[in-house]
């Protein structure tokens, strides 16, 4: 069950357009974590092709001076032949735009993420707006009324003043400003830690339906998988990549959104905190943010456009 008998069965089998480095960004991103550095250094190396043919067919002493003997013992465990071909096929048939480094619509300020950057893409929608000038506005899950309303003030008014809004769709902060930035006819971004296609809960799955419409909705996981527990801490890293700046808008100490903060302020990019409406919880987190992470303070639209 070799890479060589994918390329193989993948070209007796079906008529995909996909290049073979784009097959094997796609076989990568299905037996690898996303953001996974020691796959990062070797594809950075020889191309993701050589990559996994090396790690799957070569000779262990072809891999030594990599240092990662352990990731082909990982990838010679699980990689399967008929998995491989299905992510691939299902990739070129889903209709999504399926994007690497060398698409003219890749985002390269993903490239900050240095060996950490996503070797693939799945977009639905337009891919364009990956490179507009783009904010991300993430908080807490569990939302009060206040964070909800500063939430839709901020994606409508920096959507009217040309920024894509970024978030992470989930319930509570990232909901209302994705609902926001669909409304006010702005150009939303949501970033999944599943996959392009999820449809779940419901009410996400509508939500998404009209980001497509009007942005983009991005995964780095194939159509198809499961999306594991670590890959919603590496959403937070791909979040803060993509944008331009990050507000995070009510977020407990405990709140994922202090994840795309820490990455935010690592790659560099301005982090702007709104103070929280009173609870102790969401006030520790604003505190936390503006002590530790050096966040400003965002109060209106204004603050946030000069952040």
């Amino acid at each position: 069950m070799t890479y060589t008998s994918v390329v193989e069965t993948l070209s007796t089998t079906t008529s995909t357009s996909l290049t073979r480095d784009t097959a094997a960004r796609i076989i990568w991103a299905a037996l690898a974590g996303p953001g996974d550095p020691r796959v990062g250094a070797l594809v950075a190396a020889i191309g993701a092709e050589p990559a996994l043919e090396l790690l799957v067919d070569g000779p262990s002493s072809a891999v030594v001076g990599f240092g990662i003997s352990g990731l082909r013992a990982q990838l010679r465990a699980c990689f399967d032949r008929a998995a491989a071909v299905e992510s691939i096929r299902a990739s070129a048939e889903s209709g999504y735009h399926v994007l690497t480094p060398s698409h003219p619509d890749w985002p390269v300020q993903l490239e900050d993420l240095r060996l950490a950057s996503p070797l693939i893409l799945w977009v639905r929608g337009d891919p364009a707006v990956l490179s507009m000038r783009s904010v991300l506005v993430t908080g807490d899950h569990d939302s009060t009324g206040y964070g909800r309303h500063m939430a839709i003030d901020l994606a409508s008014g920096l959507g009217a003043r040309g920024y894509a809004i970024v978030s992470g769709a989930a319930r509570g902060i990232d909901h209302a400003a994705l609902a926001s930035a669909v409304a006010s006819g702005g150009h939303p971004i949501a970033v999944l830690a599943g996959r392009v296609n999820t449809r779940f809960p419901s009410d996400r799955g509508a939500l998404l339906d009209d980001v497509a419409e009007s942005g983009a909705v991005i995964s780095e996981v194939p159509p198809g998988a499961t999306p594991i527990w670590w890959q919603f801490a590496r959403r937070g890293q791909l979040m803060a990549a993509v944008s331009s700046k990050t507000i995070v808008v009510e977020a407990s100490v405990s709140s994922d959104a202090l994840t795309a903060a820490e990455y935010a302020v690592e790659l560099g990019r301005p982090l702007g905190a709104v103070p929280g409406s009173g609870s102790d919880s969401t006030v520790a987190g604003y505190q936390l943010l503006t002590s530790e992470f050096g966040a400003s303070v965002v109060t209106s639209q204004h603050d946030a456009d000069w952040l």
